[in-house]
């Protein structure tokens, strides 16, 4: 048998799977109420703003159905924004453990929302739900989000 072909195969096995332990924690999940570290759905983070500050390029977010507030406090100054590399995807169920391939934002609605005060009273809603501070790039992903109940009348930003 030849054993340099043995070997060369044997490293591009511990190859691959290193590699897929790097690509499976590039990727965060987010779901309502939750509490962990967002290493997979049964440990989501329950903070989407939190995940994506805790993001860097290559990374990936993947937000169960709900709606998400850019604060826990009432700061309408408070908001979600973009990162350069970083893709944030709505639209997954959040029972069970979701791929890619279950995600449908029709069925899994996924709100993004301005409500932080006093329900239904929208003169105390956050001033933007979602910012971009002009040095964002076409490498940064929102997809699968319903953004909602922003109230811009300050004058702030």
């Amino acid at each position: 048998m030849n054993r340099p072909f043995i070997i060369k195969g044997f490293i591009v096995a511990i190859i691959l799977m290193l590699y897929g332990n790097i690509a499976q924690s590039q990727i965060i999940y987010v779901k309502e109420g939750g509490s962990g570290g967002g290493t997979s759905w049964a440990d989501a983070r329950g903070d989407l703003r939190a995940a994506i500050g805790s993001a860097s390029a290559g990374t990936q977010i993947w937000v169960a159905e709900g709606t998400y507030y850019p604060t826990s406090g009432t700061s309408r100054t408070t908001y979600f924004y973009l990162k350069n590399g970083v893709e944030i995807y709505g639209g997954f169920p959040n029972t069970g453990n979701p791929t890619m391939s279950d995600r449908d934002y029709n069925a899994h609605p996924t709100i993004m929302s301005g409500d932080i005060g006093t329900v239904g009273d929208n003169s105390d809603n956050s001033y933007h739900i979602l910012y971009n501070s002009g040095t964002i790039t076409t490498s940064a992903v929102l997809d699968g989000f319903i953004l909602e109940k922003a109230r811009g009348d300050g004058t702030s930003g």
